[in-house]
């Protein structure tokens, strides 16, 4: 049973969505003891001092500047696990706004499988279709139907990760700086033979990013220039996808990857689009 929940975010600059996401999370229904771990990575515009006055019972905690998404949920994940022995740990987006029986309904379904699974929450827009939340395996969208539903692609926008998961498959992996993390996570424990769950229904709201990320490739800019955007925090590290794809899906989809990056982004722009018209 799931008595003490620590939930886990970083932030970077957006304090007042930050704040919101808090007074959301501070208005959750009673379900269990919860404590809030905060790794605000560098924040320049007073998201440290403005939680901190806000929210004093909130661990808050500088990061590097540097850590990003993933490194950053791991940095208050690890301080939460100095803090206290938790019976779950929730992940939690700061642009993600909770119902306030989101907690609740993400314990319950915790505790279907006997808190010994992974519970993906469903989130969608403001004019409520979906927008984040567990995926198929062919990447569409699972909409909440009132029972929990299998999920492949584990989105870590807000997810539950109980004890018991902990202890068999560890935290997120380091070597994961931006994004990546929650995909590896998901999958390395459907690999070791745990579930993962979406809620039964929508927790909240949650935005879609309608800005097109391009990770793995950017028009508009000189070989020099897409080469360090693709090696950045921000785009799409070949040795890193090499490593993520060799874990899960073997070498052949790992050497693959590692060399559509680099021949993508030696390309020029008009060679790109003609080699993406003719698939």
């Amino acid at each position: 049973m799931i008595k003490k929940v620590a939930i886990l975010l970083t932030c970077f600059n957006r304090k007042d969505t930050t704040l919101r996401c808090l007074k959301q999370l501070f208005a959750q229904q009673k379900s269990a003891e919860m404590d809030v771990f905060l790794c605000d990575d560098g924040s320049s515009d007073g998201t440290y001092e403005a939680v901190s006055s806000a929210y004093p019972k909130v661990h808050v905690f500088r990061g590097t500047g540097n850590l990003f998404w993933n490194r950053g949920m791991l940095a208050s994940w690890e301080k939460a696990r100095e803090t206290k022995d938790y019976d779950a740990y929730i992940w939690l987006n700061d642009d993600t706004f909770l119902n306030d029986d989101a907690l609740r309904e993400l314990i319950y379904c915790s505790g279907l499988c006997n808190d010994e699974c992974i519970i993906c929450g469903a989130f969608c827009s403001e004019n409520g279709d979906f927008s984040y939340g567990g995926r198929r395996n062919d990447d569409t969208a699972i909409i909440p139907n009132g029972t929990m539903q299998d999920v492949y692609w584990l989105n870590g926008n807000c997810v539950l990760v109980s004890r018991a998961v902990v202890l068999k498959i560890g935290l997120l992996d380091y070597m994961f700086q931006h994004h990546l993390g929650d995909f590896d996570y998901g999958l390395r424990a459907r690999e070791a033979g745990i579930k993962v769950l979406t809620t039964r229904k929508y927790l909240g709201v949650c935005t879609p990013n309608t800005v097109r990320n391009n990770r793995a490739r950017k028009d508009g800019l000189t070989i020099a220039a897409r080469f360090k955007r693709l090696y950045s925090p921000m785009g799409d590290n070949p040795f890193v996808q090499f490593r993520y794809k060799f874990r899960h899906f073997g070498i052949k989809e790992a050497i693959k990857i590692f060399v559509a990056l680099h021949v993508n982004n030696v390309l020029s722009d008009k060679q790109y689009a003609k080699k993406i018209a003719s698939k």
